[in-house]
């Protein structure tokens, strides 16, 4: 009547979407509302399901759960290299001519008026000291 639940698929299938998360989250924001939306629709099917369907699971060790974090390094590197790689892309991120530019002209005229004002600020100092 009851059906036996699997803690070995469930495990699985989220550590798919953790994975795949972290792994296109950083070029694909919209993973991390996607995989919101999967683990918030996930908890309550499996709550309903746990108290309406399913018999009670057997007996487990915390062994599943310490391999799974084990995976979630993985994770963390994946994110990281990922995420350098798409940063750093040309394609994905462009840098046009203008924008460039732009940016150089912004950064030069920044830099121009701090050499200004501390040109300013040492001059006050030295005429002051003559005085």
């Amino acid at each position: 009547m009851h059906s036996q639940l699997s803690m070995e698929d469930k495990y699985s299938s989220m550590l798919v979407v953790v994975l795949l998360t972290m792994t296109y989250g950083s070029g694909l924001p919209i993973m991390y509302l996607i995989s919101m939306i999967y683990f918030f629709t996930c908890y309550w099917f499996d709550k309903f399901l746990i108290f309406h369907h399913h018999s009670k699971p057997h007996y487990f060790d915390e062994q599943l759960s310490l391999k799974i974090t084990n995976w979630f390094k993985l994770g963390v590197v994946l994110h990281l290299i990922v995420g350098i790689l798409m940063f750093s892309n040309a394609k994905i991120l462009p840098v046009t001519q203008e924008s460039y530019g732009d940016a150089l002209q912004l950064q030069l005229h920044d830099s121009e008026s701090e050499d200004h004002d501390e040109f300013e600020h040492a001059n006050s100092h030295f005429s002051f000291g003559n005085i």
